[in-house]
């Protein structure tokens, strides 16, 4: 089966954009992730995810080991990728995968009109409400359900929106209001400028964590 990712030109303004081996590794990941949750050894692999290793990594991409722990160390310092490993093998998630994914039962007409985008935004939008609703431990009114969709339709970097979730969380407000002052407070900010004043917590998988990047042993 055929499945579509796709770019979009804002990337030539991507702060990685001119490091062609973070780029090429970075595309890389795209095509290799998951388009639906699978499992490895009995280990979940959500959308988006999929696992290899650095020595793997070296031999598809043709580059050295330590090019891809560098361009992995990039990547995960600007919150575009997460890794999680164990002493066997590793992780790696695509944050916001769905701004990169098409679904995969699109036909050529459809690639031509709009149906496409709105897909993919209701897929972000279910994710939002899906997410919170697991951490609320409640269903969201209509009302909030509104707010996530407008935030997602005004916000061009959805990992502000990440961000104002954690904090939310992390704060113990279970309340979208407190969630919407933090992203009118930060509207004009850069995601740069957030991560650069306060270390985001990775979302945790039930697997052990494993300092894979620094551990030569791994393949």
């Amino acid at each position: 089966m055929d499945v579509w990712i796709k770019l979009h030109s804002k990337i030539l303004n991507w702060e990685w954009y001119k490091d062609y081996k973070t780029k090429s590794l970075f595309i890389h990941c795209l095509l290799k992730a998951n388009w639906q949750d699978g499992k490895y050894r009995g280990v979940k692999v959500p959308r988006g995810s999929f696992i290899t290793g650095r020595k793997k990594l070296s031999e598809e991409l043709g580059m050295s080991e330590q090019n891809i722990k560098t361009a992995l160390n990039h990547l995960k310092s600007t919150n575009e990728i997460t890794i999680k490993s164990t002493k066997k093998f590793s992780i790696i998630s695509i944050n916001n995968y769905d701004m990169y994914q098409q679904t995969n039962q699109q036909t050529n007409q459809q690639l031509t009109n709009n149906q496409p985008q709105s897909k993919n935004i209701d897929i972000i939008n279910n994710n939002y409400i899906n997410k919170i609703e697991q951490n609320f431990g409640r269903t969201l009114a209509p009302l909030e359900v509104e707010m996530i969709e407008r935030w997602v339709e005004e916000n061009d970097d959805l990992r502000k929106i990440d961000y104002a979730i954690k904090e939310t969380i992390m704060n113990g407000k279970w309340n979208l209001k407190y969630t919407n002052a933090i992203l009118e407070n930060i509207k004009n900010k850069k995601y740069e400028e957030l991560i650069n004043t306060k270390n985001e917590d990775e979302e945790v998988l039930d697997i052990p964590d494993y300092d894979w990047l620094n551990d030569n042993k791994i393949n």
